[in-house]
């Protein structure tokens, strides 16, 4: 792990943090597939962090950073740490592709990257119940007995530049998804209580636009807002196909499968039957697809 200048003192101490955790995690030594090394500048501060070949800026931190993925996180997804970080200085979204029984190390997986980059995390679990409101505003009663907007996880993660998790998009009903095709393909979301987002640029134009309604209220979504989602391929499992025009924005990535050399090495009966498992499920997953 690289680091770069100045983002104050906290910043510092996490990257030698980070470097810490990644050495005692993916075992640095031996099985992760680049080295680390803690870069300090004059004024021993640090504003990025590189994985492998990629360099990517760190966030601000905030009540919603997570703890403890990347002390979790197996050596075999090394890899796909890797690759969100080359996704993430390129601004991109992404989609990690993985069966369901793998669903939980994709999230492993961009959890341990939002804590690498000190980004907030939005989780939303997408299932056929999810509206329209749960992805942009709904309607909820306050203390003294009046209604007010709140802001969904995807507008609060636009707006302060964290990383939006949609987990289960395969699940959504047809008619939600479009809400953030345009907040995907143009930073744009037009919101019930009359803001509308925007990326900066966009703003400007806006603001400077004499036919612009003035009433209209503009919020700027932070350049830094990314978008990772996790899919699993339909067939062979239950789900739908993302559509074309919203497959079209998202950088896939399939999630490296469980294998049983990261079990613990002593428990010979526990690897063996784990081995006889996950050999049933290939079996039956190529069956499926062959039956498709």
């Amino acid at each position: 792990i690289g680091a770069a200048t100045r983002v104050g003192a906290f910043g510092a101490r996490h990257a030698l943090t980070t470097s810490a955790m990644l050495r005692r995690g993916f075992g640095m030594a031996t099985r992760a597939p680049w080295t680390a090394a803690a870069r300090r500048s004059s004024s021993d501060v640090v504003d990025s962090v590189r994985v492998g070949s990629a360099t990517v800026a760190l966030r601000g931190g905030g009540p919603l950073v997570p703890n403890g993925a990347l002390a979790r996180l197996p050596p075999r997804l090394a890899t796909t740490l890797e690759w969100l970080c080359q996704k993430d200085a390129l601004g991109q979204d992404c989609v990690l592709v993985a069966s369901p029984a793998e669903r939980q190390r994709a999230r492993t997986a961009i959890f341990a990257f939002a804590e690498l980059i000190r980004a907030e995390a939005f989780y939303v679990g997408v299932s056929a119940d999810t509206a329209e409101a749960d992805l942009r505003q709904r309607r909820e009663l306050t203390g003294n007995g009046s209604a007010t907007w709140s802001d969904a996880a995807p507008v609060r993660a636009a707006l302060t530049g964290g990383v939006l998790v949609l987990d289960g998009l395969e699940r959504a009903e047809r008619n939600v998804l479009p809400t953030l095709n345009n907040l995907l393909e143009n930073r744009e979301l037009a919101l019930d209580d009359g803001r509308l987002l925007v990326p900066e640029a966009r703003a400007a134009l806006l603001r400077s636009d004499p036919n612009f309604d003035r009433e209209r209220r503009l919020e700027v979504v932070s350049p830094r807002f990314r978008v990772i989602s996790i899919v699993a391929p339909c067939p062979p499992f239950a789900g739908r196909a993302l559509d074309p025009p919203l497959r079209s924005r998202l950088q896939a990535h399939l999630v490296p499968p469980f294998d049983v050399a990261e079990l613990p090495g002593d428990d010979v009966h526990l690897a063996s039957a784990c081995a006889a498992i996950v050999e049933i499920e290939r079996d039956r997953a190529l069956a499926a697809a062959a039956a498709a």
